[in-house]
């Protein structure tokens, strides 16, 4: 597309044409260069108008939307069954049931997961932490500390030896693999 070929248009109207010829393509070119110079300025004062009022068409509909606020999610309050410290009880399960329940209520700040944690202690668990916390103010600051002081407390020391011990102990027996599935 030539300058030369409409000299008669200003330079937004021919701006105008290429925004034309990239929309409709050459045969649009074509049509307009085979009409008198008059004919052109009215197609191009068309498009124009046409283009303006779908422009503030396309803004008057994003306004509302940039005033909405994104959704939030919602909390979802679970249920975790107090850990103990009792003989027997899994205190890693306890830790991930306890994340699962901080992450579904939306908890994030470390002080809230560890309030959160504490209250869903029992028994000698929660005796524990009582103590610790009066002896030691501010000794469970983080998630992650109060994890590791759980593990210390109510662990045994060789606690992921044996249970490595366990797992290399263990053996497939006389049976397939999937019929153990």
């Amino acid at each position: 597309m030539d300058r030369g070929e409409f000299p008669h248009l200003t330079a937004s109207q021919f701006e105008s044409v290429r925004k034309m010829v990239g929309i409709f393509g050459g045969d649009a070119l074509r049509s307009l260069a085979a009409t008198t110079p008059a004919k052109q300025v009215e197609c191009i004062e068309a498009f124009d108008t046409y283009e303006r009022g779908l422009i503030a068409h396309v803004q008057g509909l994003q306004a509302p939307v940039a005033e909405m606020k994104p959704a939030q999610p919602k909390p979802l309050r679970l249920k975790v069954n107090p850990y103990e410290g009792t003989e027997g009880e899994n205190l890693h399960f306890w830790v991930r049931e306890v994340e699962l329940a901080m992450d579904a209520a939306l908890i994030s700040t470390e002080r809230l997961r560890v309030a959160f944690a504490l209250s869903n202690l029992g028994g000698r668990a929660k005796a524990w932490a009582n103590t610790r916390e009066a002896t030691t103010p501010g000794c469970f600051t983080t998630w992650a500390q109060l994890c590791q002081q759980h593990r210390t407390a109510f662990l045994p020391a060789n606690y992921e030896y044996r249970q490595r011990s366990r797992f290399l102990a263990c053996k497939q027996g006389k049976r397939e693999l999937h019929e153990y599935i």
